[in-house]
């Protein structure tokens, strides 16, 4: 809900430098991402209850997500459901073993799914900027030495 993809980046409706006060749906994730992800630890425990309670988790959380993490929603609404459901039963292996299915499945449905090529692209860059990444923490020395000397 907070991320887009490729990347794990901040969604840009939710960086500071972002303006459209008028959008009533860019609002609404806002003040979700507040009430759920961002407000002090006493409203995070009050809304979390609530959404336990009322079970309206698609309506205030998975209509949310960005567009490209769209493949995940059934994943997430099933996590809910075994995330209730051992909150109410505790049993471990057997909640265990749901949400291994659960993860199974999806990642069955997913293998058969075609990535547009606009999201291979953004991937690729994602992938080789982190690439670049590592490697300057790999050898620190070498990216600020190679300078030369003053």
């Amino acid at each position: 809900m907070t991320r887009e993809g490729p990347g794990g980046k901040r969604r840009k409706e939710l960086r500071p430098e972002f303006e459209d006060e008028d959008d009533t749906d860019v609002m609404e994730l806002r003040r979700i991402n507040y009430c759920f992800f961002s407000s002090n630890q006493n409203t995070l425990i009050d809304n979390k209850k609530d959404l336990f309670t009322n079970d309206d988790y698609d309506e205030a959380i998975v209509c949310h997500f960005h567009p490209y993490f769209e493949s995940l929603k059934p994943l997430m609404r099933q996590w809910w459901k075994i995330l209730r459901f051992a909150h109410k039963y505790p049993m471990f292996e057997t909640i265990h073993q749901m949400l291994r299915n659960e993860l199974r499945s999806t990642y069955e449905a997913l293998l058969k799914q075609t990535p547009s090529w606009e999201d291979l692209e953004k991937t690729n860059k994602v992938l080789e900027e982190r690439r670049k990444e590592l490697e300057e923490l790999r050898h620190p020395l070498q990216s600020t030495s190679s300078a030369g000397p003053e």
